[in-house]
């Protein structure tokens, strides 16, 4: 009488099944999802060998198996809720979005833990040609200037009122000399990389993770966490002080060098602005919220415009008295008339 065969049930499980896999995630909190594994269970079926008779007959069900921890349990939910978004159009050179695209590269996927510090110059660094960036003629202070990297000021200016609406708390925020003109006054963030930065603190208790696209012709940001707020927030600015600029002549012979016709603009005219930036709350119930809340206060100075009068005989060149100068001809200086009034001084470095 022969014995009957032994059933090797690791050999048929290795060859018909496997394991499922966890879920895992990474101190960015980026997740790896979850493998279902197939199969059965390998120590029931050796039970049931073991306790089978001679000649009974066996049948295994395969079925999948669901791994200990998936995405789902791991991620909760996180980055699950929009907080903050805010756009901005651009309008400018080829260059000038290839740097917006690359600073929004830089950021974009950022994961802040709750306590951490943003600083824009502390991760875009200082731009140069070799990381990407182009030169772009953009105003530095109240010069216009070519720059490595000109006009990413626009990304920190995106983040900035993305960054109002998600209720994180500024540490520091610089707006522009004169009014920029892909944002409203008061929502501008102005950056010099040494000097000018752009910080924030996410205070809410839970990771975020930034998202900065460029989607067409506009810079996006996107700021997701969890939110259980019932409300969202809303960001205005409300102009306190207007100071408009006055149109001043330049004297000019008919061959002057430049080739300037009478009534050419040297100079574009600038509107000047005291601005405070405050938010309100909309309530999931329709309700709005009457409080304001200050979050922000600008000052952008006027600039006057320059126009080109051709007159057959001007001043001796030699002469002080005479205003124009012309190793600066984009911001000649100013004949004292007309009287102008006065205005409040600003903070900003320039």
């Amino acid at each position: 009488k022969l014995e009957p065969e032994t059933v090797d049930v690791d050999a048929i499980y290795r060859q018909y099944c496997s394991d499922p896999v966890d879920a895992q995630i990474d101190n960015q909190f980026n997740t790896t999802p979850e493998v279902y594994g197939y199969g059965f269970d390998l120590e029931a079926v050796r039970a049931q060998i073991e306790n089978a008779a001679y000649g009974d007959t066996l049948e295994i069900s395969l079925c999948f198996v669901r791994p200990s921890i998936t995405e789902e349990d791991l991620a909760g939910d996180l980055f699950q809720d929009l907080r903050g978004e805010a756009y901005t159009v651009i309008s400018g050179s080829n260059d000038l979005k290839k740097n917006l695209a690359q600073a929004c590269q830089t950021l974009n996927g950022l994961v802040l833990k709750s306590g951490d510090v943003f600083t824009f110059n502390g991760l875009i660094g200082q731009p140069s040609t070799r990381n990407g960036y182009r030169q772009v003629q953009v105003m530095v202070g109240k010069k216009l200037e070519k720059v490595v990297g000109g006009g990413i000021s626009q990304v920190a200016s995106t983040l900035y009122i993305a960054t109002v609406k998600a209720e994180l708390e500024v540490l520091e925020r610089h707006n522009h000399a004169f009014a920029p003109v892909f944002v409203e006054p008061g929502l501008d963030a102005d950056i010099a990389y040494g000097s000018k930065d752009f910080r924030f603190t996410n205070t809410t208790d839970q990771p975020m993770r930034l998202e900065a696209t460029i989607e067409g012709d506009y810079v996006v940001i996107r700021l997701w966490g969890t939110d259980h707020r019932d409300y969202t927030v809303e960001i205005e600015n409300k102009v306190v002080q207007t100071y408009t600029p006055v149109t001043l002549e330049q004297k000019m012979p008919e061959d002057n060098p430049g080739g300037y016709a009478d009534g050419n603009i040297l100079v574009e005219g600038i509107t000047g602005y005291d601005v405070i930036t405050y938010i309100t709350y909309v309530y999931d119930n329709g309700n709005v919220g009457t409080q304001e809340i200050e979050v922000g206060q600008s000052h952008y100075d006027k600039r006057n415009e320059v126009v080109v009068r051709i007159e057959s005989e001007i001043p001796d060149p030699t002469d002080p008295s005479d205003p124009f100068d012309p190793s600066e001809p984009s911001e000649p200086s100013e004949p004292s008339e007309p009287t102008e009034p006065s205005e409040p001084e600003t903070g900003e470095d320039e």
